[in-house]
Formats: C-alpha cells, structure tokens, sequence
C-alpha cells in the first residue's frame, strides 16, 4: 500500500468510523491491509499467466485464419453450384420450350 493510500484510509476511518484514538485508527487499518493482502494471495494462484493469455491468444487467431479460408472456399464452392444450378435450368426450359414447339406442329 502506498503512503497515499494510507493517508486516505487513515482520513476515511477516522472521519467515517469517528475513531478519535489515531493508535486504533492505525491499528484498524493495518487489519483491514492483512484481510486484503490474505485474500490476494490465496486468490493469486487462479491468476492467469500473460504466457498463457498469449498462447490462447495465437491459437485464436490461427482459427480465425482457418475461418476466413473456410468461408472462402465454401462461397466459391456455392457460387459454382449456383451457376451449375441456373446452367440446368436453362438447357431444360430451352428443351422443354422445343417439345412445345414439336408438339404445336403436329
């Protein structure tokens, strides 16, 4: 805890709590920097590591790349379908429009 800090709790106790002894006021302080700095520490060990941040970090922007590949190749594989698709259904209006004209001239 920084001097600052202090002085400011220090301020806080003292005005809010209205302790007038300066001895508990400090001494309150110093328990409520104990409670904190136990609390830091056993919570401590669920901290991440900036390594692994960085790991995660490389692998998300690996499937992202695979992502933008993957989108890729299927709309062209869809475009060529589509094509495939209005190719199909040209050809056989063109020949179901022949049958018409085949059977009118009977």
């Amino acid at each position: 805890m920084t001097a600052t800090q202090y002085i400011r709790l220090y301020d806080f106790f003292k005005q809010q709590l209205h302790i007038e002894d300066d001895a508990k006021t400090k001494i309150f302080i110093e328990e409520v920097e104990k409670i904190v700095e136990d609390r830091f520490d056993k919570e401590k060990e669920n901290f991440v590591q900036k390594s692994e941040i960085e790991k995660v970090d490389f692998k998300i922007d690996l499937l992202r790349q695979e992502m933008k590949t993957g989108f890729a190749e299927a709309r062209s594989d869809s475009k060529s379908d589509i094509n495939k698709l209005i190719i199909w259904i040209v050809t056989t209006g063109i020949a179901i429009v022949g049958l018409l004209l085949a059977f009118l001239k009977f």
